[in-house]
């Protein structure tokens, strides 16, 4: 759909919305003993519309905060940039791409954790830190939705150490990718080696390992549209 026809369908949606809310105020209100000359006189005062708005946007953080973890395992180091995975096809494996990496992890064939994936579209993603010391599945499952919507492919994660190498995360300390393979939960960890060069490993998720968070290791995890969830 064109910009402009996106643009003029979420106006006549938001008015339409506006307007079933507005009814149901004015219905609740009557309910309570009131009427339409004190919902008049609220809206007529504009710092209880400043109010209003401002209960609105911290209802929203409050959802973004819970959805995108600012929480006691992870804190958001790549704010409000702009990082992007282009399309992947899917067909490109990390056991496999020499090109990339100087050390790959025989695991990813030995723990069946090298399975293509899909093609993916275009995926917005947030650079966290780890702050506190805690395995996988605690920082993981900290974002508070399903894993599944968590997950990259092989291909996903080999470009974004392509075009991202700047946010991963330097002199040899880990930089935590989760995917998906042959129906289990693996952990990709790519490392910045001490003279420049990269290294690719792979965990089980459920592995019992606690990672330190003095050496604040990263994790990349998809930014999720809270509208689809």
């Amino acid at each position: 759909m064109p910009r402009t026809k996106k643009s003029a369908f979420a106006l006549t949606s938001a008015f339409m919305l506006f307007t079933a809310w507005a009814a149901d105020l004015f219905k609740e209100v009557k309910e309570l003993g009131g009427n339409e000359q004190l919902i008049y006189d609220f809206f007529a005062k504009k710092s209880n519309i400043k109010e209003l708005a401002q209960s609105i946007i911290g209802s929203v953080e409050k959802v973004v905060k819970k959805l995108f973890p600012g929480n006691e395992y992870l804190k958001l180091i790549s704010g409000e940039k702009e990082i992007i995975i282009d399309v992947c096809d899917g067909t490109e494996l990390l056991s496999e791409a020499t090109d990339t990496f100087v050390s790959i992890d025989p695991d990813f064939r030995n723990y069946d954790a090298n399975e293509k994936g899909n093609t993916t579209e275009a995926t917005k993603v947030g650079v966290y830190e780890l702050i506190k010391d805690s395995q996988f599945t605690d920082f993981f499952n900290s974002v508070g939705v399903g894993l599944d919507k968590l997950c990259f492919t092989h291909h996903q994660i080999k470009k974004f150490v392509n075009s991202h190498r700047n946010w991963l995360r330097a002199n040899g300390y880990a930089t935590f990718f989760l995917f998906k393979s042959e129906g289990k939960f693996f952990v990709s960890n790519v490392h910045v080696n001490v003279v420049g060069t990269l290294s690719v490993s792979v965990y089980r998720l459920e592995l019992g390992l606690l990672w330190s968070a003095q050496g604040r290791p990263r994790v990349v995890i998809p930014q999720l549209d809270i509208t689809a969830l």
